[in-house]
């Protein structure tokens, strides 16, 4: 079940970036190369991003511990940055607002505030 949840997230979220940035760039592809251009990065990045974090939790299936068998760790709040970057890019108005010491945490929390917030911006 675990595993369900952690594909449908990685399905959800990028497949949305990726559907508004597509809609995005045929929207302006006669009108705004630069930003149809933009729209095909960030489609580009988003698909590859979620064909690593595919592999990743397949990797599980496959090895013990938290990483895959590739070795990628699971995503967490170190990754955020990118992720707000990507929805911004599609034209959302996202602030990333870090306060307080940052300290270490166990990478199953950090995922689980990954997952939450790509839910809350999907």
């Amino acid at each position: 079940m675990r595993i369900a949840r952690e594909l449908h997230d990685v399905v959800a979220h990028h497949i949305a970036v990726i559907n508004v940035q597509t809609g995005l760039g045929r929207f302006v592809f006669h009108s705004d190369a630069r930003t149809a251009r933009e729209a095909l990065d960030t489609v580009e990045g988003a698909s590859g991003e979620a064909l690593a974090e595919f592999r990743r939790v397949l990797g599980l299936l496959r090895a013990d511990g938290v990483q895959g068998a590739d070795g990628a760790p699971a995503p967490g709040l170190d990754q955020l940055a990118e992720m707000v970057t990507r929805v911004r890019a599609g034209g959302v108005r996202v602030e990333l607002r870090v306060t307080g010491t940052p300290r270490p945490l166990p990478s199953g929390v950090q995922l689980c505030v990954y997952r939450v917030v790509q839910k809350a911006l999907t």
